[in-house]
């Protein structure tokens, strides 16, 4: 089994962003379907990215109330962080980190070797709760919880330095796991939108990204 980044960390209507031309772009939106019939959505209301040093990474949250700040703390390895505020219940949140990085436009499909992603999907209604299980203390989903990874994509990504960054990507097919119940599933769907990416300084303290 190949290894992932483990963040433990109805369909909706399009919103869209605007630029400071005002362009028009919309979320990354989507539905998984896994292979025992449940269902996730995936709306990526809030996007955020920083890069250094030839990575990227980018974090799309499906809560409307997420913050830069508050992604940057879910993302570090610190004590743990209530996630309630940047998680939608029976959605998608999805990271992804981009390797040799140089900020001039480019496209990538399936590479393993220069995106390494990770969908973490609640199932259902349900809340985060603090809970001690076995040596380990933290929030964790009262229903069912997946992470995984896609088996086909394309991105192609622009900007940042600085600015904000543009991000098209499409999605389809779909490995991991209920990671709770170590019972591996497979899901379909396709993901896709053009999304605007707000650059997030807070993100530069993420032990992500490196040096």
């Amino acid at each position: 089994m190949r290894s992932r980044i483990f963040l433990v960390l109805p369909l909706v209507l399009v919103s869209c962003e605007k630029d400071d031309t005002g362009q028009d772009y919309d979320i990354l939106e989507g539905q998984l379907t896994f292979d025992d019939t449940a269902v996730a959505s995936v709306a990526g209301h809030k996007a955020f990215g920083y890069d250094r040093n030839g990575q990227a990474l980018l974090y799309f949250a499906s809560s409307q109330d997420a913050t830069c700040a508050g992604v940057a703390e879910y993302l570090d390895w610190g004590d743990p962080t209530d996630p309630s505020a940047i998680f939608s219940a029976g959605h998608c949140n999805i990271y992804a980190m981009i390797n040799d990085y140089t900020g001039s436009e480019v496209t990538i499909s399936s590479d393993r070797t220069r995106v390494t992603w990770a969908l973490n999907c609640t199932i259902g209604e349900g809340s985060w709760d603090w809970e001690n299980r076995g040596q380990d203390s933290g929030y964790y989903w009262s229903g069912s919880y997946w992470q995984g990874d896609p088996e086909t994509w394309t991105i192609t990504l622009s900007g940042g330095g600085g600015d904000d960054f543009v991000a098209d990507i499409q999605m389809n097919d779909y490995d991991g796991d209920y990671i709770y119940e170590f019972i591996n599933a497979t899901a379909t769907g396709l993901v896709s939108g053009t999304t605007l990416v707000e650059w997030c300084d807070d993100l530069s303290e993420t032990p992500l990204l490196g040096g």
